[in-house]
């Protein structure tokens, strides 16, 4: 069945490159894993809470399984320095 993440996002403005190079990297790892980008897109206003990301970004998987070895793939692994470095906020949040 197929399952969502949705993931927040808010780049790290002191490391707008590392942002950059994660995201292009990204990419071709979500072509790979078959994973469909259902939406992505900034923030225009936040109606409700506060601290709202500049990103969202709603993908789908096949499953929950799929999504949870995505995530655990050495390739996406790879990226972690970059992500971490290049956004000063990435929630990830599986949606079933």
């Amino acid at each position: 069945m197929p399952v969502n993440v949705v993931i927040l996002a808010t780049p790290n403005p002191a490391h707008s490159q590392e942002a950059a190079q994660y995201s292009e990297k990204v990419k071709p790892l979500l072509a790979d894993g078959n994973v469909n980008v259902v939406f992505r897109g900034p923030v225009a206003q936040t109606l409700a809470g506060t601290a709202a990301p500049q990103i969202v970004l709603v993908l789908e998987y096949e499953s929950s399984g799929h999504a949870l070895e995505f995530f655990d793939t050495e390739a996406y692994q790879a990226l972690l320095p970059l992500r971490r470095k290049g956004f000063s906020r990435m929630d990830i949040h599986l949606v079933v």
